[in-house]
Order: structure tokens, then sequence, then C-alpha cells
């Protein structure tokens, strides 16, 4: 179990409504995710719509009237070099996008997922999560309690790329929100560098507000090299969701 904070009267608000079923099979979300997530396969877990900063991708860097193959060719007036161009671009994205995420994956399962039950099932105002369907552990969620300025994070959210698009996400998302108004936080925060629209449109959908970006965010492992900025850069976007007033 959860340790639940001490010292506050338990509160609700309705900012948020009820909670609805999303999906006609719903996984069972429950707080022995220390005991579950041990020995889970990370590889299917995917970087898009995470939480906590997880790399999502990188995006494309703007500023340029003329594409790169069209500019190699004004000045090489090589078309074997324009040919190769594109796949050299790719490859060098895809290897500083490998590189990064896998540093960031290793580097989590080597701080707070090694040892969740000392990092969110002990620490008074935090939980951890798991979404079981079939028996398979399927998504991921922790809530991180800051009793300095009452919020609690949002964290490590994150679901089988098998399972995506059936509410697992969502009812993982509600379910630390109904943990924030259990135990009386004023607000939930969290942070992502997720690309795709859908990550966005899901913390929106449940209330979130986006109050912020961070250009050039640095995660565990960037170097923030020449070449690592020219092929790789993520933007590190922050969400608040209010839900009441101190």
């Amino acid at each position: 179990m959860c340790a639940p904070r001490t010292g506050r009267a338990l509160g609700w608000s309705p900012a948020l409504g009820g909670c609805r079923r999303v999906a006609p099979r719903v996984p069972d979300i429950g707080e022995d995710g220390a005991s579950r997530w041990r020995g889970t396969p990370s590889r299917r877990w995917g970087a898009a719509g995470s939480s906590g900063a997880m790399p999502g991708g990188s995006r494309r860097l703007g500023g340029t009237r003329r594409s790169p193959p069209v500019m190699c060719f004004v000045v090489t007036k090589s078309f074997l070099l324009t040919c190769c161009l594109p796949i050299f671009l790719m490859g060098m994205r895809y290897y500083f996008s490998r590189k990064v995420i896998l540093h960031y994956l290793d580097c989590a399962l080597h701080t707070d997922m090694s040892d969740i039950e000392q990092y969110y099932m002990k620490p008074p105002g935090s939980c951890f999560w798991v979404a079981v369907l079939d028996g398979n552990v399927v998504g991921i969620v922790a809530a991180r309690g800051n009793e300095e300025d009452n919020t609690v994070e949002l964290r490590r959210m994150s679901v089988d790329s098998n399972y995506r698009g059936k509410g697992i996400a969502k009812a993982l998302g509600r379910k630390v929100l109904e943990f924030a108004m259990l135990n009386n936080y004023s607000s939930v925060v969290l942070g992502t560098t997720a690309v795709k629209m859908a990550a966005h449109k899901l913390y929106e959908s449940l209330g979130f507000k986006h109050v912020g970006v961070v250009e050039h965010y640095a995660l565990p492992g960037m170097t923030r090299s020449l070449l690592e900025r020219m092929f790789f850069q993520v933007r590190y976007h922050r969400y608040r969701l209010q839900l009441r007033e101190e």
C-alpha cells in the first residue's frame, strides 16, 4: 500500500468530474507495482506519450527555406551526393536518437525504477500503479508528492505499444488525479518531451493546461555536442492541473 499523507484532511474537487469507463476491456490498476514490475521487459514501453521527460523523438530543425538535398545539389552539382545525403541525414538522426533514448532508459532503470518501493511506495504522498490486462502488465504510472508547494507530480506514465489506443493511459492518469484529490493536493504537474500530438491531447483531456516549454532541453545522456544538437533536439513541455486554490 502507498503511504498516505499525514496531518491533512482528505478532500475532493468536483473540477474533474466522475471517472467513466473508456474501453470495453478495462485493465485492473493496482498499487502492487513494485512486485509486478520486476522482470517486466521494457523494450515495448515506448517513448511517445510518456511523462517524466521521456524522450519521444527528435524534432526537425527549421529556419531554412531550401531542403538539404536541394542545397547539396546547388553546392556540389552532384546527383550522387544529393541522393546519398538523405540517407546520411536519416542515419545520423537515428543514431543520436537511439543513443539518447537508450541512455535515458538505462538511467531510469538504475534510479527510481530500480527501487520502486523506496522511491514511490514508502514516502508519504507518493505512489506507483500498474495496469494489468489478461495477467500482463500493460501500463505504469507514478505519483511523487512535493510538500513544499503542495503539488504531486505525475511521472513515468507509459503504456505497452501493443496495448495503446484502449484508454489505458487515460485510466492511469485518472488514478493519479484521484490520488491527488484524496490526499488533498492543490495541483498536479507533469513534464514531457513527447512529440506526438496524441500525448498532449491526452493530458488536455484529463484537464491539464500547458504552462510552458523549454527549448533545447538536455536529457540524461546528451553531450550537447555540435553534431548532437544538429540531429537531435527536444522540447520539454510543462503541464499543470489546478485542483483547488490554496
